[in-house]
């Protein structure tokens, strides 16, 4: 099965698992575009807390986002952006052409925690309980390179004793982080500068050799 089958079968059982309410949907998410994912010589999964866009459909929503026929932007998908220019470039504050930011977020899979669009407090927690399992199961679909956490590394904690806090670091930059294998967990930052120095810190204090496959000069 290739990872698109496998993520319809998961959200399949999923939905089933959860009420929906009227007024509320169930959002898919996950491989933005599975040729460019298995294309890209660096995987990025971006684990958000709720849906970024306004669809049902997390992947096509990214995939066309910016097009000409464009969906609203919003401020936290254009973050977004300029972080994976980060990653992928190591360029801050570049300009970025709309072709080459459709082509930013068609690398990616995202990961909402909270797969209910519409969901108030109390329905997020009930929500994040029965999904755990599903969560864990989705994340380990991808085997990332980076999974870039926004605002979601304490919910990613209580996920599963892995994660548990006494196992993460601290650049010097005072940006959390956690290795499991190959995987780099790392909390988001607002400031591009200090984003690109921590993932440089990281990568030489775990030897990940991130560089030539991040598209930097070795």
């Amino acid at each position: 099965m290739t990872i698109r089958e496998k993520e319809s079968q998961l959200f399949r059982n999923w939905y089933r698992s959860v009420s929906i309410k009227e007024g509320q949907q169930f959002v898919i998410d996950g491989l933005v575009d599975e040729e460019e994912w298995e294309d890209t010589p660096f995987n990025v999964v971006y684990l958000s807390d709720r849906p970024v866009g306004f669809s049902d459909d997390e992947c096509e929503y990214l995939y066309l986002y910016d097009s000409t026929y464009a969906h609203k932007h919003t401020e936290k998908i254009d973050r977004l952006i300029q972080w994976m220019q980060v990653i992928l470039h190591g360029e801050v504050q570049a300009p970025i052409s709309k072709e080459h930011r459709r082509w930013l977020l068609r690398q990616i899979a995202v990961v909402n925690m909270d797969k209910i669009s519409g969901s108030d407090e109390s329905d997020r927690r009930v929500n994040a309980i029965i999904g755990r399992l599903f969560l864990r199961e989705q994340l380990a679909l991808y085997s990332a390179d980076l999974v870039l956490c926004d605002g979601t590394v304490e919910e990613l904690r209580k996920l599963d004793t892995k994660y548990a806090a006494n196992k993460w670091k601290r650049t010097a930059g005072g940006m959390d982080y956690l290795r499991i294998g190959r995987t780099i967990y790392l909390g988001s930052h607002p400031d591009e500068y200090a984003f690109a120095q921590a993932l440089h810190e990281i990568d030489q204090l775990e030897k990940m050799k991130w560089e030539g496959r991040r598209g930097l000069p070795l």
